[in-house]
């Protein structure tokens, strides 16, 4: 029988061991509940969460993946915001909804504040947001990409129907008024691709065509939210982060520039990069050599000691900079592509090598640098993986990729897990996971 094993690519250090576990969200608020992942749940399982304070924030850091990421996680006023399915939807093209989650009470509600509102059908203002597409927040506003069809006869599935209606866009709403308000039809796929706003204006990419060329491009643009005014800069430039009426962009070449956004004047900015935070010491960000730091006005580059070829990713809290390295590699057999999952024939196997990768946290001079969070992983055995993350106070909120191990067949099947993300404590790393379906609606 092949056993998973492990390739090691540095020595061994101290292994945190990974306990999955689940959460149970009290409607009520208060305590989280929590019981193993794996085996049969008994009532001695159940283990009290009680959300611990931090000294540690984000409240001042700007950057771009505090409202935009991978997971699709924003943190805003110290709760976090994410979209996921939507039992209540009972359609195919729409499915996803947008969540808050209160990490101090437990508590995990729908944004939409309609309270006779179903969240289930196109009455409601975030029904069919674009998972696959990222939403921002500012001044209590959320900016997001809309997209579904349905039909008047309760989504009939006569598709020559003449009820058939099909909305692709973008929209936004506040949060303190509930009001929903459509800002503009959208027929190109890119249009919330890197999202900023800034003071109401959001920067986007959208794909447009060169009327001399013919050629299509996708350019840089910006849309004022209040006045509905789209200014297309004909600039395949991508923007990045905005604080204080200045923009940083990024070229196709990775060159960084700023545009001030009253003047639409655009300047050469801080060296070679496409993600940057802002601190109050200065910028942290990447170039091709790696993670790196300067003041304010972009002096006093230096190095943070973590290469480009090992760091993966990284995020940035007021005291701290979290990053991840890959050194574990692990290989488990999968079925091949076209292969029969739950056969026993090895020849509809295949080997697949899984990086692992372990999670660091160091001040942002690089020093004290710490390992917070690696994934162990023992033989023939189920597992999950983090994968890209926010940081709020000495928790760690993830998305994660699911590894389950099939004994009868020695296969593992590789999947997204039965939760919306996971949440990792720091100090005791023990691990939660978190799901709309079981929290407060």
């Amino acid at each position: 029988m092949l056993t998973l094993f492990r390739k090691r690519i540095i020595k061994k250090s101290v292994l945190f061991v990974l306990a999955a576990a689940a959460l149970l969200l009290c409607s009520c608020g208060g305590d989280l509940e929590y019981f193993y992942d794996y085996g049969e749940y008994t009532p001695g399982d159940i283990q009290m969460f009680t959300y611990e304070e931090s000294g540690d924030g984000v409240d001042g850091i700007v950057g771009v993946s505090r409202n935009v990421t991978t997971t699709h996680i924003s943190i805003y006023n110290g709760e976090l915001y994410f979209t996921a399915k939507n039992d209540a939807d009972k359609s195919v093209s729409a499915g996803y909804t947008l969540y808050r989650y209160n990490p101090k009470t437990g508590n995990i509600t729908y944004v939409c504040a309609d309270p006779t509102c179903t969240h289930g059908t196109y009455d409601c203002p975030f029904y069919g947001i674009d998972a696959g597409y990222e939403f921002y927040i500012e001044d209590d506003n959320i900016y997001y990409r809309q997209q579904y069809s349905f039909y008047a006869d309760d989504y009939s599935e006569d598709v020559s129907s003449d009820t058939y209606t099909k909305v692709n866009g973008f929209a936004m709403y506040n949060m303190k008024t509930g009001e929903y308000k459509w800002l503009r039809d959208n027929d190109s796929s890119y249009l919330l691709l890197d999202m900023v706003v800034h003071n109401g204006v959001c920067f986007y990419i959208d794909t447009l065509n060169d009327e001399k060329t013919g050629e299509w491009h996708d350019y840089f643009c910006s849309q004022d939210t209040k006045t509905g005014k789209i200014t297309e800069y004909g600039i395949e430039y991508t923007p990045d982060m905005a604080f204080d009426g200045k923009l940083l962009l990024s070229a196709p070449d990775n060159s960084m520039y700023c545009l001030d956004i009253d003047t639409g004047e655009i300047h050469e900015g801080i060296g070679e990069s496409c993600l940057y935070y802002k601190t109050d010491d200065g910028f942290i960000y990447v170039d091709d050599d790696g993670l790196k730091s300067c003041a304010p006005d972009g002096s006093g580059e230096k190095a943070l000691g973590v290469g480009i070829d090992d760091l993966g990713y990284y995020y940035v809290t007021e005291n701290y900079i979290y990053y991840t390295v890959r050194e574990d590699t692990v290989m488990i057999r999968v079925p091949k592509s076209g292969g029969i999952y739950g056969s026993s024939d090895k020849t509809s196997h295949q080997l697949k090598s899984v990086d692992v990768r372990t999670v660091y946290r160091m001040k942002h001079d690089g020093s004290e640098k710490t390992e917070i969070w690696r994934p162990d992983i023992e033989e023939n055995s189920s597992f999950f993986l983090p994968e890209d993350f926010v940081v709020l106070g000495r928790y760690i909120y993830c998305d994660c990729t699911s590894y389950d191990y099939d004994e009868e067949y020695d296969v593992w099947d590789i999947g997204l897990p039965d939760h919306r993300f996971i949440r990792y404590d720091t100090e005791t790393g023990e691990i939660y996971r978190i799901n709309p379906e079981e929290g407060e609606k």
